[in-house]
């Protein structure tokens, strides 16, 4: 019985154990399947709608993405994407700004209790809906005439910017010379804008334009070209200009503001000559022609300007060739070389409003003054009984560089003819070493001196009471030069009514003034048939 026993409690116990192990798995499988079943495995839902938000303000997420879940109170949101780059998430990660206008995709998830996640995306829309603003203009503007003027933005043109008109002196003075924004001289070149003040609360980029201009006085349409928000101004005068200030957001500003427009182009030389070769010890001087001369003291060329006439003058000259700074001299705007010898000369063009051009040019100063002839009389009068004369007497050459030249004179009197009247030259010339040639013509007369030759009857026979006989009847008169001969007869003694002898007087001149005299005899007789009565 005892072994019966112990063969009965050893399974007893064996059962025990099983049972226990299997009654713990039973548990945990119940316990499990319980906590599975309550589980929360659905991700929150997420909604949000596009959104339209002025450029510079704050996005809240909470205020737009709606969440919901099924088991979670609260669904916690993360901004995770914003495409493109450069918007900024505030520190409390659910905030956000943006870098500039533009679309945006901004991502947000959401996550609940049990880490179940999901996602939303939406569109914003930044935009800028403020116009830029115009703080600072000038009461009026100086700009240059022919330049292309635009507009510039600063930030310190209200402070900077002082407007001023030259007087005609500062004008001349300075020349091509403004008023740049500090009010200090500066070239035309700064002249070609329009200095503004333009800002914009919301953009730092904004574009500035010309969109329209008005003359004031009497311009026209082509007084000016208006193109891509530039103008350039074509004529003198004063104009309206309108001018806009445009945003990033395309939101646009206008304001007008005056603007007078000046000359200060230079005028341009097109034209100069390589060389100038001229003559020392004349007064030089600056010609504008289209076609250059051959010149003793002249500088031709050819400068323009659009607007007005042009002045010109010599400014300087320097010596090229170790003359002494003494050798020329500049008065007026005229230059005298007194030494030979090469100069680099600067001529200018000064237009009406003052603006000035200047060019440099060599001249050559060379031997053009021709010698001097001295003694040449005036006129010579010689007699046909002369047979030769001393041209030579009296007379003399000198010249400023080769000194006495009255050896070199050459007098060419082939053409008189002694012993013929008429008029005849003698030619006098003389050449200095520099080719220079000196001419004076002397006129010679070879006067007649020979009287004519007078022929007359010996005597007239008349009748008391008788008609006088015409008394140049067989009377003939010539004269070596082939001339015609005037022949007078003197009368007056003859008494036609009284018997007797009387002498009649004959003078024939040629057109020389030379004369020759004659006499002849008139017998007045009585009439016979009277004397037998």
């Amino acid at each position: 019985m005892k072994d019966d026993w112990k063969v009965y409690t050893k399974p007893a116990k064996t059962f025990s154990l099983w049972k226990i192990f299997f009654l713990f798995i039973l548990l945990l499988v119940l316990a499990g399947g319980g906590i599975y079943l309550y589980w929360d495995r659905t991700p929150p839902v997420l909604s949000a709608e596009d959104q339209k938000i002025e450029y510079g303000k704050v996005l809240s997420i909470s205020d737009i993405v709606k969440a919901s879940d099924d088991r979670s109170k609260d669904v916690s949101l993360t901004i995770t994407s914003i495409t493109p780059q450069g918007a900024v998430i505030q520190e409390d990660a659910l905030s956000v700004s943006f870098p500039e206008p533009g679309s945006y995709t901004v991502t947000v998830s959401g996550r609940d209790d049990f880490k179940n996640e999901s996602t939303v995306s939406f569109l914003v829309e930044v935009v800028d809906s403020v116009a830029p603003e115009f703080t600072y203009t000038a009461d009026s503007y100086t700009v240059a005439y022919g330049q292309e003027i635009s507009l510039v933005n600063s930030d310190t043109a209200a402070t900077d910017y002082v407007p001023t008109e030259q007087s005609d002196t500062e004008s001349s003075d300075s020349q091509s010379k403004a008023s740049d924004t500090s009010g200090s001289q500066s070239s035309v070149s700064e002249m070609n804008r329009i200095v503004v003040t333009a800002s914009d609360e919301m953009s730092e980029s904004i574009s500035l334009s010309i969109i329209s201009v008005k003359p004031l006085q009497q311009q026209n349409a082509d007084s000016y070209t208006l193109k891509d928000g530039k103008v350039t101004f074509h004529k003198l005068g004063s104009y309206q200009l309108e001018l806009q200030a445009e945003d990033a957001g395309a939101n646009v500003a206008t304001t007008t503001v005056t603007v007078k427009v000046v000359d200060k182009t230079p005028p341009e030389f097109t034209k100069t000559e390589e060389n100038y070769e001229l003559a020392y010890g004349k007064k030089i001087q600056v010609i504008q022609t289209d076609v250059a001369k051959d010149t003793t003291n002249l500088i031709y060329v050819t400068a323009k300007d659009d607007l007005s006439n042009l002045t010109l003058d010599i400014t300087s000259a320097t010596p090229k060739e170790g003359q002494s700074e003494d050798s020329c001299t500049i008065e007026d705007g005229s230059l005298i070389l007194h030494t030979i010898g090469k100069y680099e000369v600067t001529i200018r063009a000064t237009d009406e409003a003052g603006n000035e051009a200047s060019q440099a040019v060599t001249v050559t100063a060379v031997d053009k003054t021709a010698p001097s002839l001295d003694g040449v009389q005036e006129s010579v009068t010689l007699s046909d009984q002369d047979t030769s004369y001393d041209w030579a007497e009296g007379v003399s050459a000198s010249d400023e560089i080769d000194g006495d030249l009255t050896d070199s004179i050459k007098i060419d009197s082939d053409s008189v003819s002694y012993g013929e009247s008429g008029s005849y030259t003698v030619t006098y010339s003389v050449t200095d070493a520099a080719g220079n040639k000196t001419k004076e013509v002397l006129p010679v007369r070879i006067k007649d001196s020979t009287p004519p030759e007078l022929s007359v009857p010996d005597s007239f026979t008349m009748t008391v009471g008788d008609e006088e006989p015409d008394y140049m009847e067989g009377v003939t008169a010539t004269d070596s030069s082939g001339d015609d001969v005037r022949v007078s007869v003197d009368s007056t003694e003859v008494d036609s009514m009284t018997a007797g002898s009387y002498t009649i007087y004959y003078t024939a001149k040629d057109k020389s003034g030379n004369s020759s005299t004659a006499e002849s005899t008139v017998i007045v007789e009585e009439d016979p048939y009277l004397l037998f009565q």
